[in-house]
């Protein structure tokens, strides 16, 4: 108790700092005593010629200044204000584990720290306390906060609208926008007009297609999901029509969150497959043979796709590049995808449930589990339900 308590007020430290609009005397090198995971910014390089500040900690306090003295932030209730001050401060947080500086011209480049850092975010602001909707919505931000300098442009062969429309099923369109701006404005390089520009012209388009505030409104789920799937190639305001399906009901989680109390709850007498079963009936543990588990459960989930049965698929699933191929699978078998993620309502909470169970695993295991930690969004199946201490909570519903 005392352990959370701590990491409680950690999260508490930091919100009771959150200044008012155009207060600026906090933005100095305290806010490291709060968040010292922050320290090794202070000696990370950036590229010169689109940061000629210096350093990461340097960039980072010159965006939470722009923020600050924003009319975003000024607009904002004061509950906004703590989830955009957050996501700035840790927006760079994973710049000092992905630098790499070529050995021949010196080049600085940061590669993959937007995804790094929402997977690093997600655990950190957990530990300290954070309430869930907070932290995903800054996870989400940090995922998502490059994407608004590209505009509406076609980018990775996907047009501007349907990154526009998938975004908002990621992350709130908004928080993305003030801390994209912040971000620019909070830097020194020539291109920074270009970009507020960019960003202007995101944002424009997200009030026209109503997803600024709340995702971009589908006819239905069918429709949602057949659009992100085909990656936009259909209309995402016509009904796209499906026969009806079995649903495959997903059950993801960090190991020891209470998938398995959820399912005997909740799961009914549907069959379940397991990943904890298939490493017992191979006697296998955590970490072993993990690609003869997953074809053996695969193998599994095809007798009870082949029969057109609803089912639950229960593994820890941390990452999309997991869920996406099983996914893949249910859907070549014409079935609809409901993800549920499970969670305990705190570190000190999982760790307890995990030794506790009867199939543990190692305090190691789980230290590497919060390093893949990213949650199903909006985008990833028909329904996403998330679960904390047993309760539903809400996260991007429209």
């Amino acid at each position: 108790a005392g352990e959370r308590r701590m990491k409680q007020s950690r999260w508490a430290l930091l919100t009771a700092i959150v200044p008012a609009p155009g207060v600026l005397a906090g933005i100095n090198d305290n806010l490291l005593s709060i968040v010292p995971e922050l320290i090794p910014t202070m000696t990370t390089p950036q590229s010169p010629v689109y940061h000629g500040e210096g350093d990461v900690w340097t960039h980072t306090k010159m965006v939470l200044k722009e923020l600050i003295i924003g009319e975003d932030y000024g607009r904002a209730t004061p509950a906004d204000r703590a989830v955009l001050f957050a996501a700035c401060l840790l927006h760079d947080i994973a710049k000092p584990s992905t630098t790499v500086i070529d050995p021949v011209d010196g080049r600085i480049r940061q590669p993959g720290h937007s995804k790094r850092g929402s997977i690093d975010a997600r655990a950190l602001l957990w530990q300290m306390g954070a309430p869930f909707e907070v932290r995903e919505r800054v996870a989400s931000v940090i995922l998502h906060h490059q994407d608004p300098f590209f505009g509406i442009a076609d980018q990775r062969g996907l047009n501007g609208e349907f990154r526009l429309i998938r975004m908002s099923w990621r992350t709130r369109m908004r928080d993305l926008i003030a801390v994209a701006r912040a971000d620019i404005k909070g830097r020194i390089a020539a291109d920074i007009p270009r970009i507020l520009d960019e960003i202007a012209v995101m944002e424009m388009a997200a009030e026209d297609l109503g997803c600024l505030d709340s995702p971009f409104a589908f006819p239905d789920p069918i429709t949602r999901f057949a659009y992100f799937r085909r990656h936009g190639e259909i209309s995402p305001r016509f009904a796209f029509f499906e026969d009806e399906s079995p649903v495959v009901t997903f059950v993801c989680g960090l190991p020891g969150s209470g998938k398995d109390h959820w399912i005997g709850q909740q799961g009914g007498d549907q069959t379940v497959v397991s990943f904890d079963d298939v490493r017992a009936d191979m006697a296998v543990d955590h970490g072993d043979a993990e690609g003869q588990v997953a074809q053996a459960a695969k193998e599994l989930a095809r007798v009870q796709l082949r029969q057109k049965k609803p089912f639950i698929w229960n593994a820890t699933a941390l990452q999309r590049s997991f869920r996406d191929p099983r996914i893949d699978l249910v859907r070549s078998y014409g079935a609809q995808v409901r993800i549920v993620h499970v969670e305990a309502g705190s570190e000190a909470t999982w760790k307890r449930q995990n030794r506790e169970r009867t199939n543990s695993v190692p305090d190691a295991y789980l230290t590497r589990a919060l390093q893949r930690w990213e949650l199903p969004l909006g985008d990833e199946a028909h329904d996403v339900a998330y679960m904390v201490q047993g309760q539903l909570v809400s996260y991007l519903k429209h």
